[in-house]
């Protein structure tokens, strides 16, 4: 699978409380196609539970089905047991994405595809198009601890487990800068589409 064979996709993604899901809620108001990692993921999550709850053990499992959360905080705590957990569910969900990204292509237009580990795994996921959603660091603990009910310490956490966000900005090809509020960043996101196309 050679993603940067997709003429159509651009990349998304952001660190955790960036704001790159209302990116992309807002791509979608505007009409533009946007594929999900995180469903695709979720989705790989369930055809792959039996193998998933045989590695990290019943713990995890909640009214018969597996607890994210639960899951969270083991794989947060350990970067062997996220590696673990990648390497059951990333073919699965890398697999579904290419078919989804397949079936875009066919329409020759542009589409997202939000991607929450874009610049981590760029190997992997070698989009030829990539686009960052930017927040400040601190703006991205606040954003989270207000939003997940999360302490300091646990976003903290999250937060190492993926790239620093201002080396993701060395990475991108484009920036939407999120650091105000939803109306700021359509209006990047509006005058990014006007420069795309005139």
């Amino acid at each position: 699978m050679d993603f940067s064979k997709l003429v159509y996709a651009y990349a998304m993604s952001g660190g955790i409380g960036s704001g790159k899901s209302v990116a992309c809620e807002i791509l979608h108001s505007l009409g533009y196609a946007v594929i999900d990692c995180d469903q695709l993921a979720h989705q790989a999550l369930k055809e792959k539970s039996q193998e998933i709850i045989q590695k990290f053990g019943a713990k995890i499992v909640e009214n018969g089905k597996i607890n994210r959360l639960k899951l969270g905080e083991i794989v947060f705590d350990s970067s062997i047991k996220r590696d673990e957990l990648e390497r059951i569910v990333y073919p699965v969900m890398k697999q579904k994405l290419w078919e989804e990204c397949k079936k875009l292509e066919e329409q020759k237009k542009i589409y997202f595809v939000e991607i929450p580990l874009l610049f981590e795994k760029l190997q992997q996921f070698n989009f030829s198009h990539k686009i960052l959603v930017y927040a400040p660091k601190a703006l991205q603990i606040e954003r989270v601890k207000k939003r997940n009910k999360m302490s300091e310490e646990m976003v903290e956490k999250r937060l190492q487990a993926q790239m620093d966000i201002e080396e993701k900005r060395k990475l991108a090809d484009w920036i939407f800068e999120n650091i105000s509020t939803q109306e700021e960043l359509r209006a990047n996101i509006l005058n990014w589409i006007k420069q795309k196309y005139t």
